[in-house]
C-alpha cells in the first residue's frame, strides 16, 4: 500500500511543479514588461528550486507591479496639478522632488503591514498563497521586499532590495515672474488682530501659516472673490495655504551699484547761480540795491520763496549735465518745477530735504534716477505726470517716512530698513533690508511689495493691494489683497518640462532568506 501511494504523490509533485513553473514564465514575462523599472539583476535560482520558492517570487512580483502602479498614479496627478499652473508656480514647483515625497509617504505607510496574495494559479486544488511585506531601511530612498511563498506544506521567503530613484529628462524653458499670491514668505506668515487676506498665501511650510480667531482668508474664483471668511483651524489642510521652497533671495534686480560708483567718482556742481532782487532807492539819483539769493552754491540746491522764479511751471529749471552730483537738495513749502525733457536724468544727493509741504514737479517725458544716500526732513511729495521716476537709496540708515509724503515711481533701499505707508510710493517697493513696516495707507492698483531678507510689517489699518513677497510677515488689523500689478518687475525665471519618468526605482537581487 505505500508503494503505491507513494508513485501518484511523486506524480502529483512533479505536475506541480511543471504547472507552476510554466504560470511563472507567462507572468514573469508580463511583470518584467510592465513593472520593473531601471536595472533588474536576473533571478537567483538553487539546486532545490520548488515550488514554494516559485510562489514567493510570484509574490515579488505582485508587489512591484502594485508599487509600479501606485508610483505612476502619483506622478500622474502630480504633473496634471503642473500642467494647471502658470510660469511663475512652475518655476517653483519640483515634480520630481514632490512625486518622490509623497511615493516616500506611500511606501511609508505601507512599510510594515502585510498582504496576503491568493491570486496564485491553483494545483490539483491547492491554493498557494504569498505573504510580501514592505520593510523601510535605515538609508533614505532604501526599501526592502520580502516575500513568503507558501504551498501545502511548504514554505520559502525570498527578499530583494528597492532603492527609489525618480529618473526624468526635463527640458528649461525661460519665463518671467509674475506673483500668483497674495503673501509669500520663506518662514513664518502671520495674520491676526482682525486682518482679512483675498487670495493664496505659500510657505516653505504651511503650518508656518498662522491666521488667528478674528482674521480671515478669501478664495478667488476666476473672476471674484468669494465672500466667505475661511480659516482652517491652522493646519496644513488648506487648499488656500501653499507649500512653496521657492528661494527668491534672487529675485531683487541688480542694485545699480556700477553706475553710482561712475558718479560719486565725479565732482560736486560747481556752478553758483541766483536771483536777483531790486530794491528802489528812493532817492532817484542813486543806484537801486541788489540783492542775490543763490539757490545753487558750493553743491547745494535750495528753492524757497525767494528763488521760486527760476522752477516756475513757466520757466521751469533745467540741469546742465544728464547727471549731476550735489551736496543736499531742498525745498522749503514752494512748488519746484525741473524739466528732464524726453532723456533720461541723473541725479546723485547725499541728502533731500523737503518740508513745509514743498512739492518737485517732473516735466518732460523722460526718466529721473534719483540717487539718495540720505533722508532728511519728508514733509512733502515728488509729482510726476509722463516722466518716469526710480529712486534709489544706498546709504546705512533706517528710513522713515513722513506720512504725508508722496512720491511717483518706485522704491528701491539697497540696505536701509524703511517705515512707510502703503502710497507713499506710486509704484512697487524693493527692499534689501532687513526690515519693512508699512504703518496705514491704501493702494487702488497693483503693486510688488519685494524684500526677501526682510521681516515685514502691516499694521495701523494698511490696505494693500498687490502681492507681498519677504522673509517673515505678519499682518495686524490691515488688508491684504492678491492683484496683477501694475508695473512688473523684470524678474528672469525658468520651469522646467518634464518627459515621461525613465523609471521610478532600481531593484537588487533577489535572495532566501530564513
Amino acid at each position: 500500500m505505500r508503494k503505491t501511494n507513494k508513485r501518484p504523490l511523486q506524480k502529483k509533485n512533479g505536475s506541480l511543479i511543471a504547472i507552476l513553473l510554466i504560470s511563472l514564465f507567462i507572468i514573469s514575462g508580463f511583470i518584467v514588461n510592465k513593472a520593473v523599472e531601471g536595472k533588474q539583476i536576473p533571478l537567483v535560482t538553487t539546486k532545490d528550486t520548488k515550488g514554494s520558492y516559485l510562489v514567493a517570487n510570484e509574490g515579488l512580483d505582485y508587489a512591484r507591479l502594485e508599487i509600479k502602479q501606485q508610483m505612476v498614479k502619483i506622478y500622474q496627478d502630480v504633473q496634471k496639478r503642473y500642467e494647471r499652473l502658470s510660469p511663475s508656480e512652475k518655476a517653483a514647483f519640483d515634480v520630481k522632488e514632490i512625486s518622490l515625497y509623497k511615493i516616500q509617504t506611500l511606501l511609508n505607510r505601507k512599510s510594515g503591514i502585510p498582504k496576503t496574495w491568493d491570486t496564485h494559479q491553483k494545483v490539483d486544488d491547492i491554493q498557494p498563497t504569498s505573504t510580501t511585506l514592505i520593510i523601510k531601511d535605515s538609508k533614505p530612498n532604501q526599501y526592502t521586499i520580502q516575500s513568503t511563498g507558501r504551498i501545502g506544506g511548504e514554505q520559502t521567503k525570498l527578499k530583494q532590495s528597492l532603492q527609489l530613484d525618480l529618473e526624468i529628462d526635463t527640458t528649461m524653458r525661460q519665463g518671467r515672474y509674475e506673483p500668483p499670491y497674495a503673501i509669500h514668505a520663506s518662514k513664518e506668515i502671520v495674520v491676526q488682530n482682525a486682518s482679512k487676506v483675498w487670495g493664496l498665501m505659500a510657505s516653505k511650510n504651511p503650518r508656518n501659516i498662522q491666521i488667528d480667531g478674528s482674521s480671515c482668508q478669501y478664495e478667488m474664483t476666476r473672476t471674484n472673490y468669494l465672500n466667505e471668511c475661511f480659516n482652517d483651524g491652522n493646519t496644513e489642510a488648506s487648499d488656500l495655504k501653499i507649500w512653496n521652497e521657492q528661494n527668491f533671495n534672487n529675485f531683487l534686480p541688480s542694485f545699480p551699484t556700477n553706475e553710482l560708483k561712475t558718479i560719486d567718482e565725479q565732482p560736486y556742481n560747481e556752478e553758483e547761480k541766483y536771483v536777483t532782487e531790486i530794491i528802489p532807492n528812493p532817492d532817484p539819483e542813486k543806484k537801486d540795491k541788489k540783492i542775490k539769493y543763490y539757490y545753487l552754491q558750493n553743491g547745494v540746491l535750495t528753492v524757497t520763496d525767494k528763488t521760486q522764479e527760476d522752477f516756475s511751471i513757466e520757466t521751469p529749471y533745467q540741469f546742465t549735465s544728464s547727471e549731476e552730483r550735489l551736496q543736499e537738495l531742498t525745498l522749503d513749502g514752494v512748488d519746484t518745477y525741473i524739466d528732464i525733457g524726453d532723456g533720461v536724468q541723473t541725479l546723485r544727493l547725499d541728502t533731500l530735504n523737503l518740508t513745509g509741504g514743498a512739492k518737485l514737479h517732473i516735466l518732460g517725458s523722460g526718466t529721473l534716477k534719483l540717487f539718495i544716500q540720505e533722508m532728511g526732513e519728508s514733509e512733502g511729495k515728488i509729482i510726476a505726470e509722463e516722466a518716469k521716476v526710480a529712486t534709489y537709496f544706498d546709504g546705512d540708515a533706517a528710513l522713515e517716512f513722513s506720512k504725508n509724503f508722496r512720491s511717483s515711481g518706485f522704491i528701491y533701499t539697497k540696505k536701509a530698513d524703511v517705515t512707510l505707508r502703503a502710497n507713499t510710493y506710486k509704484g512697487n517697493i524693493l527692499s534689501g533690508g532687513k526690515r519693512v513696516v508699512m504703518n496705514g495707507g491704501k493702494t487702488n492698483i497693483g503693486k510688488l511689495l519685494l524684500a526677501p531678507k526682510a521681516n515685514i510689517e502691516l499694521k495701523d489699518k494698511t490696505n494693500f493691494k498687490g502681492s507681498i513677497l519677504g522673509q517673515a510677515i505678519v499682518v495686524t488689523d490691515s488688508n491684504v489683497q492678491h492683484k496683477p500689478l501694475k508695473d512688473n518687475v523684470n524678474i528672469p525665471i525658468q520651469y522646467a518640462v518634464y518627459d515621461k519618468p525613465k523609471h521610478f526605482a532600481l531593484y537588487g537581487q533577489i535572495k532566501q532568506f530564513e
